[in-house]
């Protein structure tokens, strides 16, 4: 079968939750002998894949954005009366590049995320086409409103009721769906009064990302004993951040070599903890960690971080919300609600031994 997977963020840095499993699904759907052409859209500095068709170069994550961009998207989605979260996307030379496939007339289209139906969906119109919900966009927005300033509290609030009505009217127009939870399964069911076939996308989870040979316990020696990775421009993630620097961080004190990697994260002025701003290899400062710490107090989908750190047998601490969507984790992840909790689990990690974690890199 023919398909095209159309994407907001081309897997190309494989930095964030979104790129890990596009890449992941787009893997498997080739392992099962499908013809699969990918277009999306990249960041102005990504180093793409030929294989991978361009629709156009913009700053995706709004922090990194120039002040110019975040003007015209706004002013554009003040007047359509449409998301940021759509207005950013749209694209004159992603239209024209669109429409330069259309030759090739594939069997089904995949859309990752409903901004991305709204964004092609004249172009949708006519073919097969099956949403990829990686999230229940409104609750996520509605979560981060909760948890930001008053300013950004009004732009996520507008967000995410754009975003409800969005959603509704891509589950009314939509061939099916797929999403990555069954929690997510049912509250998209629910939330549609006629809702198209919707399914639980079973997570394949391929170990080569295609990055730096580093297992995730071949040190015998580690740099950090906690660490930290996430896009922390994003304020779902910041909010997590900012707990456990604050609220974990005092019961760790300073016996921890903690590290945070990533986009924008705050400074932290703790002896024994350092910020690393983003570091070129993922795969490499998690193998450089002991523990790994995923504190998420917002958003829906699953974890894709605790995926991984499941998959590889890397001991790693994350909260409820966390864990949203994965039963019966293995014995190296740990979730906790309570500051004191949470930093006890860490402890209790690091202290594992070399054969236990052996033990759990082969399960």
């Amino acid at each position: 079968m023919r398909i095209l997977y159309l994407t907001t963020m081309l897997p190309t840095t494989l930095r964030n939750g979104t790129e890990i499993a596009t890449h992941c699904l787009i893997g498997e759907l080739r392992n099962l002998g499908h013809e699969v052409r990918v277009a999306g859209f990249s960041r102005p500095n990504d180093i793409v894949l030929n294989e991978y068709i361009i629709l156009d170069r913009i700053s995706i994550e709004f922090a990194e954005a120039t002040p110019t961009a975040k003007l015209e998207w706004i002013v554009s989605s003040l007047v359509n009366s449409e998301p940021i979260s759509i207005s950013k996307f749209r694209s004159n030379r992603g239209y024209q590049e669109l429409e330069k496939i259309k030759e090739w007339n594939p069997d089904l289209v995949l859309v990752d995320k409903p901004q991305t139906y709204i964004v092609f969906k004249e172009f949708l119109s006519s073919k097969r086409c099956f949403v990829v919900w990686h999230a229940i966009e409104h609750i996520t927005y509605g979560a981060v409103a909760k948890a930001s300033n008053f300013i950004k509290s009004l732009i996520y609030t507008r967000e995410a009721k754009l975003m409800r009505q969005v959603e509704r009217s891509v589950l009314l127009s939509a061939t099916g769906v797929f999403a990555l939870s069954t929690s997510d399964c049912n509250t998209l069911t629910s939330f549609s009064p006629k809702p198209p076939p919707i399914a639980l996308l079973p997570f394949l989870w391929p170990l080569d990302l295609g990055q730096e040979g580093h297992s995730a316990n071949s040190a015998t020696s580690y740099e950090y004993d906690v660490g930290l990775i996430g896009n922390w421009t994003w304020e779902a993630n910041a909010s997590g951040l900012a707990w456990f620097v604050q609220s974990v961080g005092r019961f760790l004190g300073t016996r921890c070599r903690v590290a945070i990697a990533g986009l924008g994260a705050p400074p932290v002025d703790r002896e024994n903890w350092s910020v690393l701003g983003q570091v070129p290899s993922s795969s490499k400062f998690v193998a450089d960690c002991r523990v790994l710490a995923i504190p998420v107090w917002a958003g829906t989908g699953v974890s894709i971080k605790v995926i991984e750190a499941a998959a590889r047998g890397k001991p790693a601490v994350t909260t409820p919300v966390g864990a949203r969507g994965l039963e019966n984790l293995p014995g190296n992840i740990l979730v906790e609600s309570a500051p004191s909790k949470f930093s006890d689990a860490v402890f209790t990690l690091a202290k594992s031994s070399e054969a236990q974690l052996s033990a759990w890199a082969a399960e």
